[in-house]
């Protein structure tokens, strides 16, 4: 039985557009699009097809077209359009096995469809909670993230980022092939217009530049999030602040520290913590920079201890000697200031004398 239609009602099953047959909806619907399990019906092939379809922007009407909710929307709706376009048009590009394969991009009913290869599988978050004892082992981890850093490298030669790592958008394939897939730049530019940018980002595994404007995004971005994963895979996610709580006391302990001696190593929790750090130019810039700590090529950078918001390095405290140089400066003053109004009281005084006697 069918559920009754509304205005954000997905495609139904057995509806065709061109050569796609849509099947089913394969997870939930999104505040972005939806994503369906669907069959071209020439080549015989399972496909999945995400449709964009921004819920605060726009409806579908009893014909199933998609329109924009008002005049105001209808502009918005354009600029989601050009980014999922130009979305498809960069992914599309790349061709990489780690990397979600899209193999066709169109636009009908009013809205745009990406069409991308389909894959059997599970998530990694899935995959995280059958572990035991609970957490991977080195060797497991690095089959594991090496792979996705050569495709986010990849994707990154394309000037072009995630945003949104997490291990529900890592998929490992029936021959336990590691994929990355839905990627929230588009995204979180179109659905941040009309919901605060908290509901839309995933904490921990977004870093502090997402939460706001105006600190660049890079490759370092991805980065941090996929340093969540891997924490993840050690720890626990829950033990992870959110990255905005890192900006005063920073309570969170480097690997490094906690699981020194265990079956880890120095290497790998290295650079695990140097990808975590919470100033974007304290992390790797680029991939190639945290493989080489990751492989044991190089060893992490200090952190310049720059504030996130300013451009001059933090104050050191003042030693014994800069507070003993203190309050001989204040003492002085002090003085100065006593001798000063001193004299003005006998230049008084002599004044009042001279006046006093020649009255």
């Amino acid at each position: 039985m069918s559920s009754p239609f509304s205005a954000h009602s997905p495609l139904p099953e057995g509806f065709v557009l061109d050569v796609y047959c849509f099947e089913r909806v394969l997870g939930s619907p999104g505040a972005f699009g939806t994503t369906y399990a669907a069959r071209d019906t020439k080549a015989g092939t399972r496909l999945a097809i995400k449709e964009l379809f921004p819920r605060d922007l726009v409806m579908r009407d009893t014909d199933l077209l998609v329109h924009p909710q008002s005049a105001e929307e209808a502009g918005y709706f354009q600029d989601a359009m050009r980014m999922f376009r130009h979305e498809a048009d960069v992914l599309s590009q790349v061709k990489h096995e780690n990397v979600v394969r899209v193999l066709d991009y169109f636009e009908a009913n009013g809205t745009g469809y990406m069409v991308m290869e389909y894959q059997e599988g599970y998530d990694l978050s899935r995959h995280f909670t059958m572990q035991k004892p609970g957490r991977l082992n080195e060797n497991e981890l690095r089959k594991l993230i090496l792979p996705l850093l050569d495709g986010l490298e990849a994707v990154h030669a394309h000037n072009y980022l995630h945003r949104d790592i997490k291990p529900t958008n890592i998929y490992l394939t029936r021959g336990h092939r590691p994929l990355l897939l839905d990627f929230g730049a588009a995204r979180q530019m179109v659905v941040s217009r009309s919901r605060p940018v908290t509901t839309i980002l995933t904490a921990p595994f977004a870093p502090f530049e997402q939460y706001g404007t105006s600190i660049p995004q890079g490759p370092w971005t991805d980065i941090y999030a996929m340093g969540c994963v891997m924490f993840e895979a050690l720890v626990s996610v829950d033990e992870l602040p959110p990255s905005p709580n890192r900006l005063g006391e920073d309570t969170l302990v480097p690997l490094s520290h906690r699981l020194r001696g265990q079956e880890y190593s120095d290497d790998l929790l290295a650079a695990i913590d140097w990808s975590l750090q919470v100033n974007p130019q304290d992390r790797p810039q680029t991939i190639a920079a945290w493989r080489e700590v990751l492989h044991g090529k190089a060893s992490p950078p200090k952190p310049l201890s720059v504030p996130i918001n300013q451009g001059s390095p933090v104050p050191a405290p003042p030693t014994a000697a800069d507070e003993a140089k203190r309050r001989r400066t204040m003492w002085i003053v002090v003085g100065v200031g006593v001798l000063f109004f001193f004299f003005l009281f006998v230049i008084a005084a002599v004044v009042a004398a001279i006046w006093y006697f020649h009255r």
